[in-house]
């Protein structure tokens, strides 16, 4: 997720990157939310709501959901068009010193 967020030259593999993505998340779903947590937690305050809300929106965002859910090509689909304004909306004030 680091590198999602943080490296420059991303975008020619960001569908490589989500397909592997939502792909451990299904697999080990109880495991993610408490790194996102963790995650959201590490920032400073004043990036902790607004991070909050992205990764809601990247695990909930286009109808997307995890719970009894199998992975599929329109699953696939929607977390790529979450990442893909995940990073648009994070990457901003992410790296902002």
């Amino acid at each position: 997720l680091q590198v999602v967020i943080f490296q420059d030259s991303i975008w020619d593999r960001m569908d490589a990157c989500a397909d592997a993505m939502v792909t451990l998340m299904f697999a080990e779903v109880q495991r993610f939310g408490p790194l996102f947590s963790q995650l959201i937690n590490d920032q400073p305050p004043e990036r902790q709501q607004r991070l909050g809300s992205a990764f809601q929106q990247l695990v909930s965002g286009n109808g997307l959901s995890f719970e009894g859910a199998t992975l599929g090509r329109i699953q696939r689909q929607q977390f790529r068009a979450n990442l893909k304004t995940f990073l648009s909306d994070v990457r901003v004030f992410m790296r902002i010193k």
